[in-house]
């Protein structure tokens, strides 16, 4: 059985250094939102390298 996400949210960051965890910071309140803290951790991991690397020259 597949869980079928219907709550969306977004938001641009700046391509800093600080952007990083302000992405986790979002990613984070947004899972607790959606009350799905369950695979935060991994999600967080996932957006840090995203966020890094989207910010790498």
């Amino acid at each position: 059985m597949s869980t079928v996400m219907i709550k969306t949210t977004h938001r641009f960051f700046a391509a800093r250094p600080e952007a990083v965890g302000q992405a986790r910071a979002f990613t984070t309140a947004a899972l607790a939102e959606w009350g799905l803290t369950d695979r935060a951790e991994d999600i967080r991991l996932c957006v840090s390298e995203l966020a890094a690397n989207a910010g790498a020259p």
